[in-house]
């Protein structure tokens, strides 16, 4: 009965539901001018929108909103945010540090309902914080292709357009459903699979994408972390093979339908790109499985250029002087272990 005890001047309101032409089954609780919905997201959007007319029964009203990230600590910001509030008192401001954030340390709202107001306020505001202020996108993932595009004509990166001609040739031969990238947490791989994502989001409907990678002995928490919230972001199908596993990669090739082509980053190792190529094209023999480098050329400056020009996350090992993670030499092993048995075969 816990749930069910409420304040004597509670009131029970019962919304309308439009669908069914119903009252709803479960009602709304409110004192006074406080009203409590249910924590369900469904049931809470429900019951909004029966009571949305009484609620705001004052008629429709619309909020402007810009936001400003920056670069600064709370505190060496707070007169200009306080000066600026009493120029704009129809104005709300917003001030949220943001900690061990990769772009930004505090992200500024400036709100209102007047539109000019709002305007006037976020210009103020910006030519003051100007040296503070950062560019970022806060949904990398909207119009990806459209962005890509205009940071291709910004960089003066031949190799940005080769490597995006690569995974395109690659998107001609293979249907995505026989695409796989190599993702492991690594910024190359990082950047491959959002040139990926790019380019099939292109073309409308996207399709889930698959991935791959090969688990080492060890993983560091902040990169599982980082691997987990990736595959959520770009709804990934996520395969991660043990690393004794000589044979994993065949598993691709028996999948119906098959996986016939692994899109993969730079290689972050000691190994020279010739090797790596070579060791790729043997296992390709014997697994049936094309292994693409759009990167190859790329170095580390091009790949930190790509990643924080369209400020997408990466891991934060990076952040605390890592210079690389991921299990590439784990990759390379598997690889070399999985053409020896191959040749031993024959």
């Amino acid at each position: 009965m816990k749930m069910a005890h409420v304040p004597s001047s509670a009131k029970l309101r019962y919304g309308y539901d439009a669908a069914t032409g119903r009252k709803t089954l479960y009602p709304n609780v409110s004192v006074r001018n406080v009203y409590m919905f249910p924590g369900v997201p469904q049931l809470m959007e429900k019951l909004f929108t029966s009571f949305s007319q009484e609620l705001f029964s004052g008629g429709p009203r619309k909020f402007f909103m810009k936001e400003l990230y920056l670069k600064a600590k709370e505190t060496t910001i707070a007169e200009t945010l306080s000066s600026v509030v009493k120029e704009f008192p129809q104005v709300t401001i917003g001030s949220y540090p943001k900690l061990f954030h990769s772009y930004y340390s505090v992200l500024v709202t400036v709100e209102s309902q007047a539109e000019e107001d709002m305007n006037n306020a976020y210009i103020k505001l910006r030519a003051a914080l100007y040296k503070d202020v950062v560019y970022y996108d806060k949904v990398p993932l909207e119009d990806a292709y459209e962005k890509l595009q205009n940071y291709i004509k910004s960089c003066n990166n031949p190799f940005c357009l080769t490597a995006v001609n690569v995974i395109k040739q690659c998107l001609q031969e293979y249907s995505p459903e026989e695409i796989c990238v190599y993702f492991d947490g690594d910024i190359a791989s990082n950047c491959v699979l959002h040139l990926y994502c790019a380019l099939i989001q292109k073309e409308g409907s996207i399709p889930r994408i698959q991935a791959v990678c090969i688990k080492e002995k060890q993983h560091l928490p902040e990169l599982e972390s980082f691997v987990v919230e990736t595959i959520t972001r770009y709804n990934i199908n996520y395969d991660v093979f043990e690393y004794q596993q000589k044979s994993s990669f065949l598993q691709l090739s028996t999948r119906q339908p098959p996986i016939k082509a692994v899109i993969i980053g730079n290689l972050s190792c000691e190994q020279q790109i010739s090797d790596c190529k070579k060791l790729f094209e043997e296992n390709t023999d014997y697994s049936n499985i094309r292994w693409i480098m759009p990167l190859i050329n790329w170095d580390k400056n091009d790949v930190w250029n790509f990643i924080r020009a369209l400020t997408l996350p990466y891991c934060t090992l990076y952040d605390q002087g890592y210079t690389t993670v991921g299990s590439t030499k784990a990759l390379l092993q598997a690889l070399m272990d999985m053409n020896k048995s191959a040749k031993e075969l024959k």
